[in-house]
C-alpha cells in the first residue's frame, strides 16, 4: 500500500487570502489564470501559456505539484495567513479546473483546484499545539511544498494507523529552495513600486549591482 505523501498547501492562490473559501467549498487552489484548464497540456504548453500571461514561467511547478505530483489521500497541511492556525485535509479528488474562477481580478484568479476532506470538522489546530520540527518547516515561504518527512508525526496528530515503524528518511521531502528565487525577484519589483523611499532605493541599487556584472 502506498503511503501518503504530506504537503504544505498555502490559501492565497493569486495573492489574497481564500481560506474561507478553501473551508467552505471542501477545496484547495491555486492562481495561474490562463484562460484555460491544465487537463492534457503539456508541460511546454504550459510554461508558454505562463510566460504569455505573467512575463514568466516560476508558477510551473507549483501547478504541476497540484496536477501531477499530489495523489488522492496525500494529506495536505494547510496554515492561514494569520499564523496562528493551521488546517489539515485530504486529498479527494484528482486535478480540477473551475472556469468561473479563472480571470485576472483580485478575489479569482484561483481555478486550479482539488476537493480535499476536512480533518476535526473544518477546526484548525493552533501552531503552538504543534511539534517544533513541524512548525519549523512550516516556516517556508513557498506556496506549495514537500513535507513528506513529518508524515509519522502528521498520522499521530490526526490519529492514523498507517504502520509506519520508523521515522521516514528525511530524504522524501522536495522541498526545491530554488522556488524561493522567485519569491525574491516578486519581493524587489514590489519594493521598487513601493512609496517607501528607502526600499525602492534599496531595490534599485540591487537591480543596478546585478545588471554591472
Amino acid at each position: 500500500m502506498r503511503k501518503p505523501r504530506v504537503w504544505l498547501f498555502r490559501p492565497l492562490p493569486h495573492g489574497s487570502n481564500q481560506m474561507p473559501y478553501f473551508l467552505e467549498k471542501n477545496r484547495i487552489a491555486l492562481g495561474y489564470p490562463i484562460g484555460k484548464s491544465l487537463v492534457n497540456m503539456t508541460e511546454t504548453a504550459i510554461k508558454q501559456d505562463l510566460r504569455t500571461n505573467f512575463g514568466s514561467d516560476r508558477g510551473f511547478k507549483n501547478l504541476m505539484r497540484l496536477r501531477d505530483a499530489m495523489n488522492v489521500g496525500d494529506l495536505v497541511i494547510v496554515p492561514d495567513d494569520n499564523l496562528r492556525d493551521v488546517y489539515f485535509c485530504t486529498v479527494d479528488s484528482e486535478y480540477l479546473y473551475e472556469p468561473s474562477l479563472d480571470v485576472d481580478e483580485e478575489g479569482s484568479g484561483f481555478p486550479h483546484q482539488r476537493s480535499v476532506k476536512w480533518f476535526f470538522d473544518k477546526q484548525p489546530l493552533l501552531r503552538t499545539e504543534l511539534p517544533q520540527s513541524l512548525t519549523e518547516s512550516l516556516r517556508y515561504p513557498g506556496t506549495i511544498a514537500d513535507l513528506s518527512k513529518h508524515l509519522a508525526t502528521v498520522a499521530n496528530l490526526l490519529g492514523l494507523d498507517l504502520g509506519l515503524d520508523e521515522e521516514p528518511d528525511e530524504s522524501t521531502s522536495v522541498i526545491d529552495w530554488s522556488d524561493l528565487v522567485g519569491l525574491a525577484y516578486d519581493a524587489i519589483e514590489r519594493a521598487l513600486r513601493s512609496n517607501d523611499y528607502d526600499a525602492s532605493l534599496r531595490a534599485a541599487e540591487i537591480v543596478l549591482s546585478q545588471s554591472n556584472k
